[in-house]
């Protein structure tokens, strides 16, 4: 898509920095470790390792969205992880820039599917932030104020996807399963269809 041709509506908080209001754990039969601390949106586990899931729950938005511009700023200690999924199918890998998860894996990345230009971002223990547009399958990656993916298109669902079919909407998905991390100033603008 030409993004100069996209319209997006006025960004929207979706967190509203006091309570859960408008999000919700995926997994009804996991451990809930989200809540909201000094107006973060905080994820508290035990779980330290990368292992692949755990026994705490993921968090999604109750709406769903189709195509828009998502900001979202998170908070990862060294050897964290986390992720963000752009309607529950495209993660933004969230790590420190040190973490061993690079590439493919690394912080910028479309887990798995799309390696960032470079590497944009910020020790573990450092606030930093996304910019991710999804339009037509096609994500732009804006990391730390600096575009590490360009337009590209997605072949498919990231690892770890809880939605799978690219032709619905879906919401935005936080990754709870793994270590603790926080998140805050998130923000959705959608793309105005015509």
């Amino acid at each position: 898509p030409d993004l100069a041709k996209v319209r997006f509506g006025l960004p929207l908080s979706i967190f509203n920095g006091r309570d859960l209001t408008g999000w919700r754990p995926h997994e009804k039969d996991k451990i809930n470790g989200w809540s909201v601390k000094d107006g973060l949106l905080v994820n508290t586990t035990p779980k330290t390792d990368f292992s692949a899931t755990g026994a705490y729950a993921n968090l999604r938005t109750d709406a769903v969205y189709e195509d828009f511009w998502l900001h979202i700023e998170f908070l990862v200690q060294e050897k964290s992880n986390s992720g963000v999924y752009l309607r529950g199918m495209y993660e933004a890998q969230v790590v420190d820039r040190d973490s061993r998860m690079q590439g493919l894996q690394g912080v910028g990345s479309v887990f798995g599917r799309i390696a960032p230009s470079k590497n944009a971002g910020k020790k573990g223990g450092e606030w930093q932030s996304y910019d991710l547009t999804l339009v037509d399958r096609h994500i732009t990656v804006i990391l730390n104020g600096e575009k590490v993916i360009d337009n590209h298109p997605v072949p498919g669902p990231t690892g770890g996807a809880v939605f799978t079919d690219p032709t619905t909407p879906g919401p935005i998905h936080l990754q709870g399963d793994h270590t603790s991390v926080a998140f805050r100033n998130i923000y959705l603008a959608p793309v105005i269809k015509e």
